[in-house]
């Protein structure tokens, strides 16, 4: 069952995007209109601490709003994902600063945890250059998260949260899919960045005693993506019902619904789809139950990624194969179902929820040594 808040922020955005879908596909970015919307509902508060102004939500509630929204439009599942992912740095960062930053009720905060940047120590921080791909939400966000290297006798990864005007913004989102996602390159040259604005991810532990910070920041994004692909694949189940019930194929008789092997592809897709799910809510609830009560176990989190890996991997199977049995009218843009398609297939290179990330969970449940974070 979706949660109240869920509920109270698609009936929000629910009647803005009715109809949205190629808009903001052919602008490459969400609409000004749409970001306001989201401001409305209260997405962007939805992991931020109460002390801050923020919702406080449990990691349940947050997965719940990410799928339902993700089912009302890719693109905008995708930057409330990234948005709410990021406000993990509410209560990693230096507490001053996160308070400066994250009690501004407009505040947005993008980025993108890879370190391709080079950060260079100076008295009372650092001095910031590179260039990030993948820099989703960054024509609507105030904050970017930038990924460095920490120059020193041991580099060492960081993230650095700088104001999106001391940044250039690139037009590189030129895409298959999550068109509307904004997700292009950006570069900082020489930007300082004080140090309460920074995180050590090599050394740095949260301040937050929250259960929400319990959780290790790749699981949680990890879970994050799984949870736009939840969405997009229950969007392809309906799509697919009421495309089969509405139309039929050259040299059938009778609609599309018909067909037995129509009707064992959507029962395939639909178990597929609902057991993913299921096995991710199922261990995230595991997971919060040992985050109320202290720290996560490597076995707990080696099941959050395996559980956040299937369901977007599963989701997209799913999708594949409806697209396969819904007939040739979904080789078109226009057709939700084939725009779901591409959507999930450019999720599913996500580094978090990516094939390689199988190998990693079978290692260590196997007690090999792998190459990974979790």
């Amino acid at each position: 069952m979706q949660p109240r808040w869920a509920d109270e922020v698609t009936a929000v955005l629910g009647p803005v995007l009715l109809g949205r879908h190629d808009e903001i596909d052919r602008l490459g970015r969400l609409p000004a209109d749409v970001v306001q919307a989201m401001h409305r509902s209260g997405l962007f508060r939805t992991w931020i601490p109460d002390e801050f102004g923020g919702r406080d939500a449990s990691v349940a509630d947050g997965l719940a709003l990410i799928e339902a929204v993700s089912a009302l439009d890719s693109s905008v599942g995708w930057v409330a994902m990234i948005d709410m992912t990021t406000t993990y740095l509410a209560g990693a960062i230096d507490r001053d600063a996160a308070r400066e930053i994250f009690s501004d009720p407009r505040a947005v905060v993008g980025g993108t945890t890879a370190p391709t940047g080079r950060a260079e120590p100076v008295p009372g921080g650092l001095k910031l250059s590179g260039r990030w791909s993948w820099g989703s939400s960054i024509h609507n966000a105030t904050w970017m998260a930038c990924g460095a290297m920490l120059q020193g006798e041991r580099p060492r990864p960081v993230l650095a949260l700088v104001e999106v005007g001391n940044l250039q913004i690139l037009d590189t989102w030129h895409v298959s899919g999550m068109r509307g996602t904004g997700s292009t390159d950006y570069v900082a040259h020489d930007v300082f960045v004080p140090e309460g604005r920074v995180l050590d991810l090599a050394k740095g532990a949260p301040w937050s005693d929250r259960p929400l910070h319990r959780f290790a920041i790749f699981s949680l994004l990890a879970l994050a993506v799984s949870s736009v692909a939840i969405g997009l694949g229950r969007r392809a189940l309906d799509e697919f019902h009421a495309l089969a019930t509405d139309r039929t194929q050259l040299g059938r008789q009778g609609p599309i619904a018909a067909g037995p092997v129509a009707q064992a592809a959507y029962a395939q897709a639909e178990a597929a789809v609902r057991s993913a799910s299921a096995f991710k809510d199922q261990v995230v609830a595991e997971a919060w139950h040992q985050a109320l009560e202290g720290t996560l176990t490597v076995p707990t989190r080696r099941l959050l990624r395996l559980a956040a890996t299937n369901a977007a991997w599963a989701s997209t199977r799913a999708t594949d194969q409806l697209w396969e049995h819904a007939g040739a009218a979904v080789v078109y843009d226009r057709a939700v179902l084939s725009r779901l398609q591409r959507d999930l297939h450019v999720l599913t290179q996500h580094f978090r929820i990516a094939a390689r990330t199988w190998e990693m969970c079978g290692a260590l449940g196997l007690g090999q040594a792998f190459d990974g974070q979790l």
